[in-house]
């Protein structure tokens, strides 16, 4: 219906590609969760989604961590994470709720 125009000369056909926006809502689900936005294809999307979850990542000269060898740095990462809710929304974008994994496991 959208896509198309008709008259007495032509008729026109468009393709018309919407991309959706969220849907739904998120509500906190924890007192001590906060709530980040990030792109999918992120380095911070990388780290939330990995095996030990956490949502920041900087390098130091000290031996502590774990050993990047193409830097040649020590990495330390962040605080460990548990990711309570996600939502899709816009280009390929994604808002988390996350609480800390020392305050969920209490």
């Amino acid at each position: 219906m959208l896509n198309s125009y008709s008259s007495s000369h032509a008729t026109i056909n468009n393709n018309v590609h919407l991309k959706p926006a969220c849907v739904g809502t998120l509500q906190k689900s924890h007192n001590k969760s906060k709530f980040k936005r990030f792109h999918v294809r992120s380095d911070m999307a990388t780290w939330a989604f990995s095996d030990m979850p956490h949502l920041s990542e900087k390098e130091t000269d000290r031996y502590t961590g774990d050993y990047d060898a193409k830097s040649g740095k020590y990495i330390l990462k962040g605080p460990e994470i548990v990711i309570l809710q996600i939502m899709c929304f816009g280009d390929e974008e994604l808002m988390i709720e996350y609480v800390l994994k020392s305050d969920y496991d209490v």
